[in-house]
Formats: structure tokens, C-alpha cells, sequence
């Protein structure tokens, strides 16, 4: 089994939360990322295994579609380096 990530719904959460689902013989989620409490993180909710996978649940942020890139002449011809 591949990878994966689902939105799920919980009625007892008022947002949704993503399930990654990942093969049974991948390594785990390091412990440390469990407490982990930034804007930039999601929240880990819970997390356990069974037969043919390992599950980690996280609440999922509401947010907006990045807008389309723009092209900008003068940084398109610019080099780095």
C-alpha cells in the first residue's frame, strides 16, 4: 500500500482533519512532531497502526488557494548565483 491523505470529518470538531496514511513498514512519525504547537504545523490529534497501515491524524487549517505565479521580466532574466 502507497501512501496516502484523506480529509475526514469528525462531528465532534468543527474543522476537518487529514489522515496520512502510510504503509505498515514505513517508519513511524518521530514523537517530537506530536507536541509540536506552531502556526506553520498542523496539529497532531492521535495516531495508531493496524495490519496493513499506520495512521497519523492532524486537524487541517482552513485556507486559500495560492494565487497563479506572475511573471516579472526584470526577475526573469536576473541570474543567480
Amino acid at each position: 500500500m502507497a501512501g496516502a491523505v484523506l480529509l475526514a470529518h469528525d462531528k465532534s470538531l468543527e474543522p476537518p482533519c487529514l489522515d496520512l496514511l502510510r504503509p505498515v513498514d514505513a517508519a513511524p512519525l518521530n514523537p517530537a512532531r506530536h507536541g509540536v504547537n506552531r502556526a506553520t504545523r498542523l496539529r497532531w490529534l492521535a495516531g495508531g497502526a493496524d495490519a496493513s497501515r499506520q495512521w497519523d491524524a492532524f486537524l487541517a487549517q482552513a485556507a486559500a488557494p495560492l494565487p497563479a505565479p506572475r511573471q516579472n521580466s526584470e526577475a526573469h532574466g536576473a541570474r543567480h548565483g
